[in-house]
């Protein structure tokens, strides 16, 4: 659980503090590039399907470890809706000049994890700050 609320707060982090100017490169590169097939393309989807995965292996590490109560095949969809978090504050945030959306998104993950059956104690990495 602490390595994949650490990858959570990291994404969010890695977003707000704006890395590469225009937010996320893989969100601006992605929106680009989705239709258009091509190296790039393959490249990209490459490498978000990889950290899509690695999300998805660290939600299913934390239920095979009890460390949530929801079963294996709900890993997935947990995993599912906290990138979708991180990705919803992504774009808000750029879109609306506000980076509220990074509180939002890390309360919305928390009230997911919780939902799932987190320990709340460890879940401090996911205090929504402004």
């Amino acid at each position: 659980m602490r390595r994949l609320v650490a990858l959570l707060r990291n994404a969010l982090d890695y977003s707000k503090d704006r890395v590469f100017p225009g937010g996320c490169f893989f969100a601006a590169t992605s929106a680009d590039v989705d239709s258009k097939p091509g190296p790039v393309n393959d490249a990209v989807r490459t490498a978000l399907a990889t950290w899509y995965g690695y999300v998805g292996a660290q939600a299913r590490a934390a239920v095979a470890a009890g460390e949530l109560t929801i079963d294996q095949d709900e890993a997935e969809q947990l995993a599912f809706e906290l990138v979708a978090l991180d990705e919803a504050a992504n774009s808000r945030s750029l879109l609306l000049g506000d980076d509220r959306s990074y509180a939002l998104a890390a309360a919305g993950m928390r009230s997911r994890l919780l939902a799932a059956g987190a320990d709340p104690a460890l879940l401090d990495g996911l205090v929504a700050t402004a």
